[in-house]
């Protein structure tokens, strides 16, 4: 009895909590619990790759991040105002040289210093790969923790600050990496 008693009041505050959110006109938020998965390995085109954030397994579907696995298979992921974008390899244009790829939009790592910021990246990993960037111009430092230095493919990423406030872009065309100079303004290292 005391179990149905539970049940019922359980199901009533459930009504109650779904039926709030709705009468206002706004999305119904909700707290789960799901279970972090480092164990599972992870491949593309049968070869292992190594996430920076661990799968998590909830309600038995396993979710990947998609920041991570976007940028894996050569996707641009982006997020703006509350909506996430994708556009898949096959929806960007063909890449070309860095030469034809690169405009006054976007700065090489290399030129940054001529913008008068300064770039620090992360020490090589086990994996042989860096991973982070520090960025100082302006009068202040930002740190992208996820950023990754090592990136083979033509791809545009997007790393957030590790406070989560500011996002940068970065093209990795023919082996070089390309700021966008919007971003760089935006996160105030660049005067506007």
């Amino acid at each position: 009895m005391k179990q149905l008693r539970t049940i019922i009041v359980s199901m009533l505050a459930g009504a109650l909590l779904a039926t709030a959110g709705t009468t206002f006109g706004a999305e119904a938020y909700k707290k789960i619990s799901a279970t972090l998965r480092p164990d599972l390995a992870v491949k593309v085109d049968g070869e292992k790759v190594k996430l920076q954030n661990a799968p998590l397994t909830y309600n038995g579907t396993t979710y990947v991040p998609l920041r991570e696995a976007g940028q894996i298979l050569g996707a641009t992921i982006g997020y703006n105002a509350g909506t996430i974008t994708i556009d898949s390899k096959e929806n960007q244009p063909a890449s070309k040289p860095a030469t034809e790829t690169v405009t006054e939009e976007w700065i090489p790592l290399k030129n940054l210093s001529s913008f008068g910021i300064t770039a620090e990246i992360g020490q090589t990993q086990a994996d042989g790969k860096s991973y982070g960037i520090k960025l100082t111009g302006n009068g202040i430092t930002i740190e992208f923790p996820r950023f990754h230095d090592n990136i083979d493919r033509n791809v545009l990423a997007y790393y957030e600050s590790a406070d989560e406030t500011k996002t940068i872009a970065v093209k990795y065309v023919g082996g070089e990496k390309y700021f966008s100079l919007e971003h760089l303004r935006r996160c105030g290292l660049i005067a506007q």
